[in-house]
């Protein structure tokens, strides 16, 4: 059972097209998480979030 219940919530993520945001973003998806993502590269972050 995951340790926090995502479903139904956004998170923001700033950095997301980055290392650690993609993993971060990947990750919170995996959870049910909605996502909201800034990064320097905007096709990439509409990419992560879709």
């Amino acid at each position: 059972m995951p340790r926090y219940h995502l479903a139904g919530r956004t998170v923001l993520i700033t950095g997301s097209t980055g290392g650690l945001g993609t993993a971060l973003a990947r990750a919170l998806r995996a959870r049910g998480a909605g996502l909201a993502l800034l990064g320097l590269d905007g096709d990439l972050a509409h990419r992560q979030a879709t």
